[in-house]
């Protein structure tokens, strides 16, 4: 019931304030409730769209369960002009030329398991100061970003340890855990 009542109350001040750009977004406990004409050219306007626009902390999940988002976004709204990025799961790609054909945000979806290791390989465009792209885990939380550009993570669904080039690769490929650690 409270949850209710603080969304009509900010659904209230919504209308009263218009169409406000700090009113645009309605946040709902852990949910984001994106308004209508809430997109790209609203929020930057294509005169001066920032080189790097900013991603959620959280997104919902779509009842996915191990299934990861690769999000992308173009902060000028027109595509991503020929840029892409390739997304491998333990040195298989998995994802090939992820990109936005036209428009500002585009989804990709695959599956992980636990300590599969995640990367990706960025492919250039026109514009690349315009991209960019996040991995969001099962439960609709943001778990890496990058601008235009590679990114690695290992994947730990205890959450205690998901952090980027996290993985045990390299001369420390035969390790089973951290040293002195056990």
């Amino acid at each position: 019931m409270k949850r209710q009542l603080l969304i009509m109350s900010l659904m209230c001040c919504t209308l009263v304030f218009g169409q406000n750009n700090l009113a645009k977004t309605i946040v709902d406990g852990l949910h984001r409730i994106p308004l209508p004409g809430n997109n790209a050219s609203d929020k930057y306007g294509k005169d001066g769209a920032p080189v790097v626009r900013a991603l959620p902390d959280y997104r919902v999940p779509s009842g996915r369960t191990e299934e990861y988002e690769l999000y992308l976004t173009d902060s000028y709204g027109d595509g991503w002009n020929g840029a892409a990025v390739d997304l491998s799961v333990n040195g298989t790609v998995v994802i090939t030329g992820a990109t936005i054909a036209d428009g500002d945000e585009a989804s990709y979806y695959f599956d992980v398991d636990d300590f599969d290791y995640v990367a990706t390989s960025w492919t250039s465009g026109t514009y690349d100061s315009e991209c960019t792209y996040g991995i969001y885990d099962a439960e609709g939380y943001l778990v890496i970003e990058s601008g235009a550009g590679d990114i690695s993570l290992s994947i730990d669904f205890s959450g205690d340890n998901i952090q980027a080039n996290g993985g045990f690769e390299g001369e420390f490929a035969d390790w089973e855990g951290y040293p002195h650690m056990n």
